[in-house]
C-alpha cells in the first residue's frame, strides 16, 4: 500500500496556520483562547482543593487529564449514537469529579436541610 502523500516539503501546515498572513493571527488567537480555558480549569480545581472539595494531590495533572478527556470526545462522539448528549455530560462530569477526587461536604449537626 502506498503511503498517503503529504504537502510538499516546506509547505507543511502548522496548528492554526492556513497558509495566509492571517494564519499567525489565527494561531495567536487560538493559543490565547487555549490558555484562558486552561486557566479556568486551573482556577476551579485550585479553589476546590483549597476549600477541601477536591482531594487530588496533583491538581495540575488533574487539570491536564480533564482537558484531555474532554478533547477526546470529538474523536469518537457522534450525535445519534449510543449516548445522548445528556448521558455524555453526566458520564464526563462523573469522570472529571473522580479525577479531582471530589468529596462533597457533609451537613453539620443541627444544620437545616435544604428546602
Amino acid at each position: 500500500m502506498d503511503p498517503v502523500p503529504g504537502p510538499p516539503p516546506g509547505q507543511e501546515q502548522h496548528r492554526g496556520n492556513r497558509g495566509s498572513q492571517s494564519g499567525a493571527g489565527d494561531l495567536a488567537a487560538y493559543e490565547r483562547s487555549e490558555a484562558r480555558g486552561s486557566q479556568q480549569f486551573k482556577d476551579v480545581i485550585e479553589a476546590g482543593v483549597k476549600i477541601g472539595l477536591f482531594q487530588t494531590p496533583y491538581p495540575d495533572d488533574a487539570r491536564r487529564a480533564v482537558i484531555a478527556m474532554c478533547n477526546a470526545v470529538a474523536q469518537w462522539y457522534r450525535p445519534g449514537g449510543e449516548l445522548t448528549e445528556d448521558m455524555l455530560i453526566e458520564r464526563y462530569v462523573s469522570l472529571a469529579l473522580t479525577v479531582v477526587e471530589y468529596r462533597p461536604r457533609t451537613a453539620r449537626r443541627g444544620a437545616a436541610a435544604p428546602a
